[in-house]
């Protein structure tokens, strides 16, 4: 009876070694085009549905990296960083460029193939590789979830830029045999990009970035932006003479235009009046003109506007009412989107903030344009409506509380960290790239990189910041 057990049991042993090793055979199978070792358990179904599905679709290649989640505590809970690339690129052989994107927290793996297409255009001796990732809490990379449970600022303050740098870095020693390789920041990977500068600067062989984001605090980066996207509205209006905006303002600003409110989903606070206005128009910061032709988003603000002037307010079945209903909510859901907790916490520990909460920067950007003698009362287009009227109370006390809690342990970035270290480095080449249409990152705004043409080259283009 023993002897049979003892067989018994080495025969399970082997059948159940033989099932796991045809386990791995077959999940080694699906995910042939993955560098490194894959557990589908445990990620988004975004992550996989892109992983298995995206990926051998597109032509694409990638892989994993470990990473501690606090860099301060090595040996505690590590992290998995996400990174992706064309298929067939030969990386031994290619001089790396890493596209290090906006945010924060946000995810470019929809944008990949036209990246490497309008990549490749320019790449025409093929001697580069773009690598993209997803940045530490998104998707693929330990994703904070955001939607589902709000995290304190001490735990979201491990998932900012500074963290994002060194990620970078275990990234390039890894993956990249520790070869210098190219930054292409765009928007907040501005700040990344600062960051990884500052605290790798050997690791750096150019850097290129457009649309920066690199103000010295939340109250100029409104005050800036508010004059700018005034600015860009009117080279709007002048581009469809024939569309009265001046009316739409103002039937939006009457006493029916006030009352008039829509919710943005069924149970969410209502917005009303100008910020339904504000909510679509402020998309013109990423550009109405490509390739110097008017494009759709252009088109579909000035189809907005046209709605708004033929709406009648006091009849739901109206068409034209129910139109620009759509059209103001998808403007709603995607300010409420950026202007979430999670995205107010990661800007509050990268920029000087009055208190962490948006409003309170946006009303002092007012206060100081109205002090040099800007007419704000009459500016059509007003983001500090829009976010006193997404407002949640509770949350926004909240996050004032921790920032004033932990203010001493943030560690900025900025344009004199960026120069100290391109001083440091003479042979590093660094060029800033701005868009005309542009009303999220300005010239004004990176004044003091703009006055150091020795160290900082500048270029600009049509579009805006969008590209």
């Amino acid at each position: 009876m023993k002897c049979f057990l003892i067989l018994f049991s080495l025969t399970f042993l082997v059948a159940c070694a033989g099932h796991k090793k045809r386990t791995l055979s077959s999940t080694n199978q699906r995910f042939s085009h993955l560098d490194t070792p894959f557990n589908p358990k445990g990620v988004t179904k975004s992550c996989l549905n892109f992983i298995e599905n995206e990926m051998p679709k597109r032509n694409l290649r990638g892989g994993f990296v470990k990473v501690p989640e606090n860099y301060k505590r090595r040996r505690g809970k590590a992290i998995q960083i996400f990174y992706y690339y064309k298929g067939g690129v030969n990386l031994e052989g290619t001089q790396p460029v890493l596209f290090v994107n906006g945010g924060p927290n946000v995810s470019y793996k929809g944008r990949a193939e036209q990246m490497n297409k309008i990549f490749d255009k320019h790449d025409t001796l093929s001697q580069h590789a773009l690598i993209m990732m997803d940045q530490r809490g998104v998707d693929c990379s330990a994703s904070l979830e955001p939607n589902k449970k709000l995290h304190s600022l001490k735990k979201i303050m491990l998932y900012n830029s500074e963290n994002i740098a060194h990620d970078i870095e275990i990234l390039r020693r890894k993956v990249f045999s520790q070869k210098k390789w190219n930054l292409f920041g765009f928007s907040y990977g501005t700040y990344v990009v600062a960051r990884y500068l500052k605290m790798y600067p050997g690791s750096i062989a150019k850097i290129d970035i457009f649309g920066p984001s690199l103000h010295s605090s939340m109250k100029n980066f409104f005050k800036y932006r508010i004059k700018r996207q005034n600015k860009v509205l009117r080279m709007l209006e002048r581009k469809f003479p024939r569309v009265d905006f001046k009316a739409a303002y103002q039937k939006i600003a009457s006493r029916e235009g006030q009352k008039y409110c829509i919710p943005v989903i069924t149970g969410s606070p209502k917005f009303c009046g100008q910020v339904l206005l504000d909510a679509v128009l402020m998309g013109i910061g990423n550009g109405f003109t490509t390739n110097g032709k008017i494009n759709e988003r252009a088109k579909g603000m000035v189809t907005f506007v046209k709605n708004l002037l033929e709406s009648d307010f006091q009849n739901p079945e109206d068409p034209k009412k129910q139109a620009f209903e759509k059209h103001a909510a998808d403007g709603l859901i995607w300010f409420r989107d950026q202007r979430s907790y999670l995205v107010s916490a990661i800007w509050a520990t990268e920029t000087r903030t009055i208190s962490g909460d948006p409003a309170d920067d946006c009303d002092a950007a007012y206060k100081e344009l109205g002090q040099q003698g800007v007419d704000v009362e009459s500016l059509p287009l007003d983001e500090c409506r829009l976010i006193k009227q997404g407002k949640q109370e509770a949350l926004a006390e909240s996050l004032k509380k921790q920032v004033k809690e932990l203010r001493s342990k943030f560690r900025l970035i900025g344009q004199p960290d960026v120069l100290k270290a391109l001083r440091r480095n003479p042979g590093l080449s660094f060029t800033l790239y701005f868009a005309r249409e542009d009303s999220v990152a300005q010239a004004e705004g990176t004044r003091l990189l703009l006055s150091k043409p020795r160290l900082v080259k500048r270029h600009f283009l049509q579009g805006g910041h969008s590209g």
